[in-house]
């Protein structure tokens, strides 16, 4: 309910946590999800410019994305995409260094530690050597004005 009342409050994270999450909340509870009412809320959060709505679209952008690049547009569809959101979030502003929360979350839910931000873990960990320089790519295109 927390999270539905901050989506009908305009938080661009919570409407794009409450998309990703649609499955786990009762029908009633869910929020529309047609590609156009996706589209708009993706084009809202770029232009915001906020990390944690940024981190929170990075949920709905990976292989779930697969086919509604008209959607999600061009950085979606694949695990890469995702962590491409998730690395343009910390870009942005969002804390990603060693005791933040998202490194935390790693730490204890996927037991992946150690590491002294989240572009390290990401490039040494999550995303094959070959995509680094595609993640880039994404990460310039995702933040680009």
């Amino acid at each position: 309910a927390v999270l539905l009342t901050a989506a009908q409050e305009g938080s661009l994270a919570a409407n794009a946590a409450a998309i990703a999450y649609a499955n786990a909340l009762p029908k009633a509870q869910r929020l529309p999800d047609s590609d156009l009412q996706i589209a708009q809320l993706v084009a809202n959060i770029r232009r915001a410019k906020d990390p944690e709505a940024y981190l929170a679209l990075s949920l709905l952008t990976g292989a779930v994305a697969q086919g509604r690049q008209n959607a999600f547009g061009p950085v979606s569809g694949s695990d890469i995409a995702a962590q491409s959101w998730a690395l343009a979030a910390c870009r942005i502003g969002m804390d990603c260094s060693a005791t933040s929360p998202v490194m935390t979350q790693y730490c204890a839910n996927a037991m992946v530690c150690g590491y002294q931000n989240l572009n390290q873990l990401a490039l040494n960990a999550l995303i094959p050597a070959a995509s680094a320089k595609l993640v880039e790519t994404n990460i310039q295109s995702i933040t680009a004005e």
